[in-house]
């Protein structure tokens, strides 16, 4: 999905019930800290759902609760209260599969310099984009925790497009892909 516009005023997701917000980068944090990326079982998809429906401060105390007796406790009664029939299963993991790819937008990259190589990078790419998203964008380390995180790799994307040999793929430039392909 190449959408930046989509990317910047996301639509808004139902998932088990709960009305969760834009995926943040905060969000991708923590579904990644607590391995819920991706999210294959009903206490998972329960566990992300509640994450998503914070702020990224709010969603790492709520998980903090969990790891106790009564947090576990609970969440199973979450569980089995859900229910998760077959179809309603399906339904709630296919809306989650939905929300996370329609908040994930991200620009379509081309290399416009083939003599500059792009480096090997030993950083993972989302310490990457927080540092360009800061020094670039003048995010602030609060404000990026609840960032849309399509906005984020849009920005990103802008930010670095002179740099490094990579700029974003316009319609200009598909266009005259097929042209010359064709």
């Amino acid at each position: 999905m190449h959408d930046f516009l989509a990317s910047l005023a996301p639509e808004s997701f139902t998932v088990l019930g709960r009305s969760l917000l834009p995926l943040s980068y905060g969000h991708v944090i923590l579904l990644n800290r607590f391995d819920l990326d991706p999210v294959s079982t009903p206490i998972e998809l329960i566990l992300a759902v509640n994450i998503c429906q914070r702020s990224f401060q709010d969603g790492f105390n709520w998980f903090g609760g969990t790891l106790t007796p009564q947090g576990q406790r609970q969440l199973e009664k979450e569980a089995e209260r859900i229910g998760l029939g077959v179809d309603y299963g399906k339904r709630s993991f296919q809306a989650w599969s939905d929300y996370v790819e329609a908040n994930s937008s991200s620009p379509e990259w081309q290399q416009t310099d083939r003599n500059q190589g792009t480096g090997d990078r030993g950083a993972p790419f989302l310490a990457q984009l927080r540092i360009v998203l800061m020094r670039d964008c003048n995010y602030s380390p609060e404000y990026i925790l609840d960032a849309p995180y399509g906005q984020c790799l849009w920005d990103y994307g802008a930010a670095i497009e002179d740099r490094a040999g990579w700029g974003i793929r316009g319609e200009k430039q598909r266009w005259l892909d097929e042209v010359l392909n064709n």
